[in-house]
């Protein structure tokens, strides 16, 4: 019977130690794949921006894209010190919260144009192109061999920029051609 006991208990802190691993892998794997949704989900919106609301920042961006035949607004936005917080809102809807980020996460303006019109209008800034990284630890930092786990896009080029310097010139019209 004592024989018998102890096989049954090594079984059972067995499989409750094979569960636990399994649940944790599980958990950790849909954070990666949350992840890599939202950076996604970042990289096709930025590619359709039509105009920006304000200038795109390291926590923020803010604009008015051009998806699926319709111009809804999208901000997008980090918040948090020591863990970050991602959240996407589409028309006043949040459409995607990813938290637990950490500190490194961030969005990179690489590059900008403005121009002035020959009337002395200032127009721009126009963003080409902006970056995302989203870092996130995985598993947990206490954990004993914690790994680092980043999807990072670095030149999210923007494809309606054109558009916008287009749209500029035309609403404060200088003389000469358009800069675009």
């Amino acid at each position: 019977m004592v024989v018998f006991s102890l096989v049954i208990v090594s079984v059972d802190a067995t499989i409750t130690m094979v569960s636990a691993r399994t649940t944790g892998l599980s958990e950790s794997t849909q954070a990666i794949d949350q992840l890599q949704i939202a950076e996604e989900t970042i990289t096709r919106d930025v590619h359709t921006v039509y105009t920006w609301s304000s200038a795109p920042t390291a926590s923020s961006l803010d604009f008015t894209a051009s998806l699926n035949n319709g111009s809804p607004t999208v901000a997008i936005t980090l918040t948090g010190t020591t863990s970050k917080t991602l959240t996407i809102v589409t028309n006043g809807a949040t459409t995607q919260t990813l938290t637990n980020l950490d500190p490194a996460s961030t969005f990179t303006v690489n590059t900008s144009a403005s121009w002035t019109s020959s009337g002395g209008t200032s127009e721009g800034p126009f963003y080409y192109s902006v970056g995302v990284t989203l870092t996130m630890d995985s598993p947990r930092v206490s954990a004993p061999r914690p790994t680092k786990t980043t999807v990072s896009d670095p030149t999210i080029i923007v494809n309606n920029v054109e558009y916008q310097c287009a749209s500029a010139w035309s609403s404060a019209p200088g003389t000469g051609s358009s800069p675009c």
